[in-house]
C-alpha cells in the first residue's frame, strides 16, 4: 500500500526552481516556462518565468479533468507532449491556453517517488515552434532535478511521519523504509556516518562511480571522491552538518563511467532516534549542462561588456573606495585620455572641476550609502586641464546586499552648452547694441551743444589768446570724443559711411606706403597681393582703417623680437575657410567664394582662453586703454556682410582673415557732392525741430551768426502748427531724426504735404548711410550728422537752398 504523502516545498527550493524556468525563458527566448501543481481539481500555476510577455502568474488554476489542457494530457499519459501548433490540430481548439495565445506546448511530468503526479514543467510559445532536441534535454535534466528534490522532500516528509512513530528504537521496518527510499532515488544518493564512512548508497551512486555497493560501503569518502577533494571541499561542510546544518554546493568529480562531471551536492543531517545526529545523507545532481548554460550566460555579460564599451556613451565603475576600476573607450574620449591605464585606480577626483567638487563629493557619498541620486548637468575636468559639460546618471552597485561601488554613463553636452552659451552672447550683444546706440546718440546731442558753443565761444575772442588755446584744446578734444562715439556706433554696425565697388588688390596696393611706415624696425613685411581684383562693395577708407588696425596688432605682438607680418589679398572658396574662430559665431558661407584680406605675423600668438573675447569692446592683452581696434574691424566687416576668421598658435603667432562677399556688378561712378556745391550766402527763416533744448538753442545761435531768422519747436506736432502758421516764409527746415511723437521721417512728409518741394535738413547723432537707410518716398535735402560745426552746417544749408525749392535772398 502507497504511502501518500503531501510534499511540502520550502522557499529555498523554490528560488532553485525559478532560476530553472527563468533560464529556459531566457535562453530559448520564449514567453513561458512554468512549473504547474496538480492541486485536484485543479491545475495550478506553481512557479512562472520572469519572462516578457509571460500571461501565467503563481496560483492561476484551471479545472484540470475535461478541460483540455494541454498539462491534462501530460498527467494522464505520464508522458511528454508536443504540441508545435494548435491552431493546426482540431484536437486543440477548445484548449483554454489559445485564449493566451499560446499555441505551441512541450511538457513533462513530475511524478513523486510514490508514483503520484506532482504536476507538470512545461513551455509554451505564442508562435509554432517543434523546440529542439537541445531543449528537450535541458527540460528532461531539469525534470531529474526538480523530481530528484522532491525524493529528498519526500522522504524526508516521509522520515519524520515515521519518527512520530518510532519512539525509542530502530526497527527492522524503518530500515527496510530507508533503504526502500535510497534505492529509489535516480540521482546519486549515499548515507555517510559521523567518520565520513559510506553505510548506504543507491545505484545512482554505483553508476555514477561505476563500482559495486559492496565496493563502497565501509569506505571513507576520500578514498572515492578523491583526497584532495574531500580535504579541501567536503570536510569543513561535513563536520559542520553533523551540527546541525544543511549545505548546498558545487563540485568538479571524475567519474570512471561518465568523465569530468560538475555535481551539486546537497548534505542534509539525519538521525534515528530524535534529538541525535548519526550522519548525513548527500545526494548529487549532474550540473554539468547547467554549468554549460552559466558559461553561456558569462558569454552574454561578455557580449554586453563589448556593447558598453563599443556605446558612444562615457562608461564608469568606481569602486567604494571612491577610484576607478572601470572605464570604456567613449568615456576616455570625452575626457581626453588616451587608455584606462592612465585612470584606473584614481581617485574619482581627478576628471572633477573644482566649482561643482562638492556637489560631486554629495553624490558619491549618497550613491554608496544605496541611495539613487538625480540625473543632471556637471562640469569636468579633462586632461589638459580644459573644462567641460555633459550630462550624467549613476546608481550603486549592490553584491550580495552590500554596496560595492557605483556606476553610471555619461554624454557629452559640450555642443549644446556651447549652443546655449552662444545664444546667451548674441542676446546680450543685441542688448549692448540697443544700449550702445542709445548712448552714442544722446553723446552726439551733448556734443553738438559742446562743439557749437565752443565754436561760437572761439569767434567771439579774437583778442584772447590765452583763452583761444585753452578752447581750442577743449575743442579738439570733443571732436576726438565725437570718433569715439563714432567707433561704438561702427562696432554695432550703425556707422558704416557708404559703400562702393572697389577693387581691392588696387586699394591695398595704393596704401602700402602707409602700411609700410607702421612696421618697425625688426619686423619685415611681405606682401603676395593679385595685381587687380576681387571686387568687393565697402568703403575704401574704413578698408584702409581695418588694414591698420589688423599691421599694427601684428607688428605689436613681435614686441622687441624680430618677425614677419604677411599681407596677402585672393579668393578663398568657402570649402577652404580654416576652422578655428569666426565672428560674428552666426556667420555662415552662403557664396561659392570670398574676397579674403590676410594679415599673419610671427609673434607671440593669443591665449586661447582669450580668443573667445578678442572681438569685445575694450578687451585687450596690451596696455590700458587699447582694444577697440577688433571691435571696430568686426563691426566693419559685418555690415559688409562678411566675416573675421582667426588662427592663434602660441609663440607661432596669429592670422586674421577678412572674407567679404565679391562684388560682381559694375562699379558704381563716385559722386563728389561737395564740389558741386558752389558756395553762396544765404538767408531767411528756418524751423529748427529738436526735442533737446540745449541742441535747438545752439542750432539757433549758430542760424543767427549765419544771417538766418529762426523759428523753433521740441516736436514734430509744434512744428506743424508754426509752419502752417508761416508758410510762405520759411525757407527750410532742419529736423532731428529722433523724438517722441512725430520722427523726423514723419515730420518731413507731413510737412511735404502742406508744401511739396519744401527744403528739409534731416539730423541725427548716427552715421548717414544708417540714419538715411530708409525707402520714403520724401527724402532729405541734405543730411548732418551730430555733432556738427559751423561749416557742416552751412554746407548742408547751401545744398538744401541751392536746390532753388525754398525762399534765398
Amino acid at each position: 500500500m502507497q504511502h501518500k504523502i503531501q510534499v511540502q516545498v520550502p522557499d529555498a527550493k523554490l528560488e532553485d526552481w525559478q532560476e530553472m524556468v527563468d533560464i529556459l525563458a531566457h535562453i530559448f527566448e520564449i514567453p513561458a516556462a512554468l512549473v504547474m501543481r496538480l492541486q485536484e481539481p485543479y491545475m495550478e500555476v506553481f512557479v512562472s518565468s520572469r519572462s516578457n510577455g509571460n500571461p501565467y502568474h503563481p496560483g492561476d488554476r484551471e479545472p484540470v479533468w475535461g478541460s483540455g489542457l494541454y498539462c491534462e494530457t501530460v498527467i494522464k499519459s505520464r508522458d511528454r507532449l508536443l504540441v508545435p501548433n494548435a491552431l493546426k490540430d482540431e484536437r486543440w481548439k477548445e484548449n483554454p491556453d489559445i485564449k493566451w495565445n499560446m499555441i505551441s506546448y512541450l511538457g513533462f511530468p513530475i511524478l513523486l517517488p510514490d508514483g503520484s503526479p506532482f504536476g507538470t514543467i512545461c513551455v509554451l510559445d505564442n508562435k509554432e515552434n517543434v523546440y529542439s532536441d537541445v531543449f528537450e534535454r535541458l527540460m528532461q535534466k531539469f525534470q531529474r532535478m526538480i523530481q530528484s528534490d522532491l525524493e529528498i522532500l519526500y522522504t524526508n516528509q516521509m522520515m519524520l511521519e515515521k519518527n512520530r512513530e518510532l519512539t525509542n528504537s530502530l526497527t527492522e521496518t524503518s530500515v527496510n523504509i530507508y533503504k526502500t527510499i535510497v534505492s529509489s532515488i535516480s540521482e546519486p544518493m549515499a548515507v555517510i556516518d559521523e567518520n565520513n564512512t559510506y553505510v548506504m548508497v543507491n545505484p545512482g551512486f554505483e553508476r555514477f562511480w561505476n563500482l559495486d555497493k559492496t565496493e563502497i560501503i565501509g569506505k571513507h569518502v576520500q578514498d572515492i571522491i578523491g583526497t584532495k577533494e574531500f580535504r579541501e571541499i567536503v570536510k569543513e561542510r561535513a563536520d559542520r552538518c553533523l551540527k546541525g546544518e544543511a549545505f548546498s554546493f558545487g563540485i568538479w568529480l571524475d567519474s570512471p563511467s561518465l568523465g569530468r562531471r560538475f555535481v551539486q551536492l546537497h548534505y542534509h543531517p539525519y538521525g534515528i532516534v530524535p534529538g541525535e545526529i548519526a550522519g548525513r545523507i548527500a545526494i548529487g545532481y549532474d550540473m554539468t549542462e547547467h554549468k554549460q548554460i552559466e558559461q553561456a550566460l558569462r558569454d552574454k555579460e561578455e557580449r554586453f561588456r563589448r556593447i558598453i564599451e563599443n556605446t558612444s556613451a562615457g562608461y564608469f565603475f568606481i569602486d567604494k573606495q571612491g577610484n576607478f576600476q572601470q572605464v570604456n573607450q567613449a568615456w576616455l574620449k570625452i575626457h581626453g585620455y588616451d587608455s584606462a591605464d592612465e585612470v584606473i585606480g584614481r581617485p574619482y577626483t581627478l576628471t572633477q572641476a573644482s566649482s561643482d567638487l562638492s556637489a560631486a563629493d554629495q553624490n558619491v557619498e549618497r550613491l554608496f550609502s544605496g541611495k539613487a541620486i538625480a540625473t543632471g548637468e556637471f562640469t569636468r575636468k579633462c586632461r589638459d586641464g580644459s573644462i567641460g559639460y555633459h550630462s550624467f546618471s549613476a546608481h550603486p552597485v549592490v553584491q550580495d546586499g552590500e554596496v560595492i561601488g557605483l556606476e553610471g554613463f555619461i554624454i557629452d553636452t559640450n555642443e549644446r552648452k556651447q549652443a546655449d552659451e552662444q545664444s546667451h552672447h548674441l542676446r546680450k550683444t543685441e542688448s549692448l547694441s540697443r544700449m550702445a546706440g542709445a548712448v552714442a546718440h544722446h553723446f552726439n546731442n551733448q556734443l553738438t551743444v559742446v562743439l557749437g558753443n565752443l565754436e561760437i565761444a572761439l569767434e567771439d575772442l579774437q583778442e584772447a589768446p590765452g583763452i583761444r588755446n585753452c578752447l581750442l584744446a577743449a575743442l579738439k578734444a570733443a571732436r576726438r570724443s565725437s570718433e569715439i562715439s563714432g567707433l561704438m556706433l561702427t562696432y554695432i554696425g550703425q556707422g558704416i559711411d557708404k559703400s562702393e565697388a572697389l577693387d581691392l588688390s588696387r586699394l591695398v596696393r595704393r596704401h602700402l606706403p602707409i602700411v609700410q611706415a607702421l612696421i618697425p624696425k625688426g619686423v619685415v613685411l611681405e606682401t603676395d597681393v593679385m595685381l587687380s581684383g576681387p571686387m568687393v562693395f565697402a568703403n575704401a577708407n574704413q578698408i584702409r582703417i581695418i588694414l591698420n588696425h589688423l599691421i599694427t596688432n601684428g607688428t605689436e605682438a613681435m614686441g622687441s623680437r624680430k618677425g614677419r607680418v604677411r599681407l596677402s589679398v585672393g579668393i578663398l572658396p568657402a570649402a577652404d575657410i580654416p576652422g578655428g574662430l569666426i565672428a560674428p559665431m552666426t556667420w555662415k558661407p552662403v557664396d561659392d567664394t570670398y574676397a579674403c584680406l590676410t594679415v599673419a605675423d610671427t609673434g607671440c600668438g593669443i591665449p586661447q582662453p582669450e580668443m573667445p573675447k578678442l572681438f569685445d569692446p575694450f578687451f585687450t592683452t596690451k596696455f590700458t586703454g587699447r582694444g577697440l581696434g577688433l571691435s571696430v574691424v568686426l563691426g566693419l566687416v559685418k555690415a559688409w556682410q562678411g566675416a573675421v576668421q582667426v588662427e592663434s598658435i602660441k609663440d607661432q603667432g596669429s592670422t586674421f582673415r577678412i572674407l567679404l562677399p565679391v562684388f560682381n556688378e559694375a562699379s558704381p561712378e563716385a559722386s563728389d557732392r561737395a564740389a558741386r556745391t558752389r558756395e553762396a550766402e544765404y538767408s531767411g527763416l528756418v524751423l529748427m525741430v529738436d526735442d533737446q533744448e540745449p541742441v535747438r538753442k545752439m542750432g539757433e545761435t549758430l542760424l543767427e551768426r549765419l544771417g538766418f531768422s529762426i523759428l523753433s519747436a521740441a516736436g514734430g506736432a509744434e512744428a506743424l502748427d508754426l509752419f502752417r502758421q508761416h508758410q510762405g516764409e520759411v525757407c527750410c527746415v532742419i529736423t532731428d531724426l529722433t523724438m517722441p511723437g512725430l520722427d523726423g521721417w514723419e515730420t518731413l512728409a507731413a510737412l511735404r504735404t502742406i508744401q511739396p518741394g519744401l527744403p528739409v535738413i534731416l539730423a541725427s547723432g548716427y552715421e548717414e548711410a544708417l540714419a538715411l537707410n530708409r525707402d520714403a518716398p520724401e527724402q532729405p535735402n541734405a543730411f548732418l550728422h551730430k555733432p556738427y560745426s559751423t561749416a557742416e552746417l552751412k554746407t548742408a544749408l547751401n545744398r538744401s537752398l541751392m536746390d532753388g525749392r525754398g525762399t534765398a535772398s
